[in-house]
């Protein structure tokens, strides 16, 4: 499998000064909301503390365009944000059997609830465990700090389509359990951490 870094100077990058311009050139309108709490697609979605807005519109369409390029292709691959950190050799050939994506993080430190996420994760005594409930199930949920993860074609083409259906909303928000279900798991293993230090992602 070919890792993708999210990083500045990459092909997948995208600067946020030209966020909304690719936004709207791929066909897509932004339809998360910036403040408050929607209810959207049987699902309740809050706004994200955001300070940059063009930066989290460039943050979905880094993924954006590598969801496309795997699309089109007919092997899985690791996408990798800016902050993701490898404390574990990743295997050169991997994919959890049935799973569309399964993240690679530590997710304490990278996701809320982090520590409940980590334990019932672990709870289970499998390689890769499928994606826990760790709030109400109206709350969109899926991969831990969405910034190291596996991803297959089948599974990049839907989100492609599912963007162009419901907007651009965080990748993360999109990606989520309630419209994959049994497409999303963790390894239980972890590959990748978060930096900690600020990202150039949103």
């Amino acid at each position: 499998m070919k890792a993708y870094r999210i990083e500045a100077g990459s092909r997948w990058y995208c600067p946020a000064e030209k966020a909304v311009e690719r936004m709207h050139a791929n066909g897509l309108e932004w339809t998360y909301p910036w403040e408050g709490e929607e209810v959207r697609d049987g699902l309740r979605l809050h706004a994200y503390k955001t300070s940059n807005r063009a930066a989290r519109i460039a943050c979905f369409m880094s993924h954006f365009f590598l969801w496309e390029k795997c699309a089109s292709g007919e092997e899985p691959i690791v996408i990798l944000e800016d902050d993701a950190v490898e404390v574990e050799p990743l295997p050169g050939v991997f994919f959890g059997a049935g799973y569309g994506a399964f993240s690679l993080n530590d997710p304490r430190g990278a996701t809320r609830r982090a520590q409940q996420y980590h334990a019932l994760i672990q709870a289970q005594g499998v390689p890769i465990a499928p994606v826990p409930l760790v709030d109400v199930p109206e709350v969109p949920q899926g991969l831990p700090g969405h910034s190291a993860y596996v991803i297959a074609p089948w599974l990049a083409a839907l989100l492609v389509a599912k963007a162009r259906e419901v907007g651009a909303w965080p990748n993360d928000c999109l990606m989520n359990r309630q419209f994959f279900p049994g497409a999303l798991g963790c390894s239980t293993t972890y590959y990748f951490k978060v930096s900690g230090r600020p990202s150039s992602l949103a």
